[in-house]
């Protein structure tokens, strides 16, 4: 199992959403593999049967059936996953669903930026956080 420095997963129901940040990220790095999952139980199923694991997941908060901290719970009790970064990517403003967040582990907390320029800035981001721990592993 190793992580693929270039390759984020993106967990969030709001298609509109999935379409600003794939634009955003071909303007900050278009060799960046980018897989959608529209529910949190469709990633755990394919983190659990992937060699090749994402160099970070960027997880919303509210989701129908399980919501991205309940999800991403999951992820760090995982000796498989624990070491992917996690960001959560969430419309809320809430400090309490920050602390939980950050409290469960997730590599950081961004409210949903409203338009491209802030989606970019989060991406680089999310890859910042994703070399780190690239290198780290690799030492």
């Amino acid at each position: 199992m190793y992580l693929t420095e270039k390759h984020i997963c993106l967990v969030d129901d709001d298609q509109d959403e999935n379409a600003l940040f794939l634009n955003a990220l071909k303007k900050v790095d278009a060799g960046t593999r980018l897989t959608y999952f529209s529910c949190c139980r469709d990633l755990l199923e394919f983190l659990e049967y992937s060699d090749n694991l994402p160099g970070v997941i960027v997880l919303d908060i509210y989701m129908p059936k399980e919501d991205g901290l309940a999800c991403l719970a999951k992820i760090k009790a995982s000796k498989k996953t624990s070491p992917i970064p996690v960001i959560i990517y969430s419309s809320t403003h809430s400090e309490k669903a920050k602390e939980d967040a950050l409290g469960l582990g997730a590599a950081d907390f961004f409210v949903k930026p409203i338009d491209i320029d802030d989606m970019q800035i989060m991406i680089k981001k999310a890859l910042s956080v994703c070399s780190d721990i690239s290198t780290r592993l690799k030492s």
